[in-house]
């Protein structure tokens, strides 16, 4: 968080010093940080919605779920190795409080991925956004039964919104009457799938880790990619299905996504506080999705289906900023 403070420390130095040349090397030492600030925040939603139009193009071209899943783990793992400055000791890692809980959050890593991919298909970019990034309401709720979190006025206006979003976002014809179940199942799953995983890992953050949230992090796409590869060894074995070099290919797109989304994530935070960066994060997501889902790959949305979108736009920024 200190270079979130070092770039308003450089505004408020140039605005206070009376000489004019230090003054101007100020505010030149202010925009380049500002710049880095603007660029990791705009390259994390960049690459966040990224994962939506993969997974729309995946269905598209008609690529094998699977294959594309095992390769893009197998490359996140790949650049999170890369990127990790300290010996790794398996030992250390199966011997940790967190390893245990670290084998479910992976394998629930894998199903949400492959259900985002199905949902993306079937459901649309802008209705699977929303399922996504509307998860955040399991963990809030978690965070007050389980973790003594407070309650606040805010909160419960964020989540009776969502509710309400959630029935004009799935509206059909214009009508408050709900798509199809089968349409409807999967960012429902979706919606339960990634909550799960959030919540699990606030707990782990809460209660088990010390320190070691990069290895944790690394470690979840480590059992990720290993048990998606047992399935696809699986399906080799089973149902005879050929390597698809255009899945592998794609996969390894995705990986460097998936990992750049982690990544860029992260290197925001270094610039802003949380509470600023998931709302502006989450919201953007959700809102270029939906244009994106519109114009290029001509989604049709009602004008109940938009109102719904902004509302849970709204209901995600009151209950982030809370």
């Amino acid at each position: 968080m200190n270079d979130y403070f070092d770039v308003y420390l450089e505004l408020i130095r140039a605005v206070s010093c009376q000489n004019k040349v230090i003054r101007i090397r100020f505010y030149h030492s202010f925009a380049q940080k500002l710049l880095h600030q603007m660029i990791y925040l705009l390259l994390s939603i960049l690459f966040a919605v990224l994962i939506y139009v993969y997974f729309r193009l995946i269905s598209i071209y008609k690529l094998d779920e699977f294959q594309v899943i095992v390769v893009n783990y197998l490359v996140a793992v790949i650049l999170g190795l890369s990127l990790w400055q300290e010996p790794i000791v398996p030992k250390v890692i199966i011997g940790s409080s967190w390893f245990p809980i670290s084998i479910f959050i992976g394998i629930s890593f894998i199903v949400t991925f492959y259900l985002f991919a199905l949902s993306s298909a079937k459901a649309g970019m802008a209705l699977t956004a929303v399922s996504s990034k509307m998860s955040v309401l399991l963990p809030v709720i978690a965070g007050f039964i389980f973790f003594g979190e407070s309650m606040s006025f805010l909160k419960i206006t964020g989540i009776i919104l969502a509710i309400i979003s959630f029935l004009l976002v799935f509206s059909k014809g214009g009508k408050i009457k709900m798509v199809s179940w089968s349409v409807l199942l999967l960012p429902i799953l979706i919606f339960i799938g990634s909550g799960t995983n959030d919540t699990l890992t606030k707990y782990a953050q809460h209660s088990l880790l010390d320190g070691d949230d990069n290895l944790f992090l690394t470690t979840l796409f480590l059992i990720a990619f290993i048990f998606s590869l047992l399935f696809v060894v699986m399906q080799f074995v089973l149902t005879h299905r050929k390597v698809s070099w255009i899945s592998l290919l794609f996969g390894s797109i995705v990986g460097v996504v998936n990992f750049g989304t982690m990544y860029f994530l992260l290197s925001a935070l270094n610039y802003f506080e949380a509470s600023t960066l998931f709302p502006i994060l989450n919201v953007s997501v959700v809102l270029l999705t939906a244009f994106i889902g519109m114009f290029f790959f001509k989604e049709k949305l009602s004008l109940l289906n938009w109102s719904g979108i902004l509302l849970a736009a709204i209901s995600i920024l009151i209950i982030s900023i809370n």
